[in-house]
């Protein structure tokens, strides 16, 4: 492959991660918004329901970045063996030199964790959360609630 199809087919992939991440983020937001007005009140049935179609959604998604990701791989791999071979380019020497950095390492475990806690704070938001009911007036911590006759 040349440089510039090298340089491509990263940016490809790094658009494909991206826009994955957000329609992850998409997916998350709109479960939280259909447990506030919906899920809220309904049985367990309909609670498991959802929560097995938001995984299984959601391990799509997972499963499709992870792609993505070992095709960016292979493609800094290919760079690398360019590199080895003598072919000139401080382009790709900076990306492969980012890819084995500090930085990449981190945020790809910042985002591991950011996936695993989003996918557990859902579950926690939907079986276990207890919302105020419609109306109820929001108190502070200790204050009187008699009323004052």
């Amino acid at each position: 492959m040349t440089e510039a199809q090298l340089l491509e087919a990263f940016q490809t992939t790094m658009d494909a991660q991206i826009t994955l991440l957000s329609q992850i983020v998409a997916l998350h937001l709109a479960m939280i918004v259909g447990i506030y007005y919906f899920l809220g009140r309904a049985g367990i049935g309909l609670k498991l329901f959802a929560f097995f179609v938001y995984t299984v959604s959601y391990g799509t998604f997972l499963s499709l970045s992870l792609l993505a990701s070992v095709i960016a791989y292979w493609i800094d791999a290919a760079a690398d063996r360019r590199l080895a071979a003598g072919a000139e380019s401080g382009v790709l020497s900076l990306i492969s030199a980012l890819n084995s950095s500090w930085l990449a390492y981190g945020g790809a475990i910042f985002a591991n964790v950011m996936l695993i806690g989003l996918w557990f704070g859902t579950g926690y938001f939907l079986f276990f959360y207890k919302s105020r009911a419609p109306g109820a007036p929001v108190m502070a911590k200790g204050a009187d609630t008699s009323a004052a006759a």
